[in-house]
Formats: C-alpha cells, structure tokens, sequence
C-alpha cells in the first residue's frame, strides 16, 4: 500500500467534511515527516556535513 503525506488541500477538504480542523492535522503530519527525516540515517550524514562547512565560517 503506498502512503502520502497530508497535503493541505485534503486537510481543508477533511475539515470541510468531517469538522476535523485542518491545522492540527497538518501540525501532527509535519511531525511525522521531521521524525521519518530524523531517522534517515543517509540525510543525517548530510547534515552532519552542512553543519562541519557552516562551523568553519
């Protein structure tokens, strides 16, 4: 089954249909996309990178 994330034009349409407030859907969907990026060892490494370069100036 293939997943996607919460855009927030089905967050609106969620509102619109069930009296779900689209902004808290959203909030928990941002969350989750920050903690699937922390445990991305791969983009880690690169941020590891970006922060040695940046350190240096």
């Amino acid at each position: 089954m293939e997943k996607r994330s919460l855009s927030p034009e089905l967050a609106m349409m969620m509102e619109a249909a069930l009296g779900v407030e689209a902004v808290p859907l959203l909030a928990m969907q941002n969350e989750y996309d920050l903690m699937m990026a922390e445990r991305d060892d791969s983009f880690m490494e690169k941020l590891k990178q970006i922060r040695r370069i940046a350190a240096i100036f």
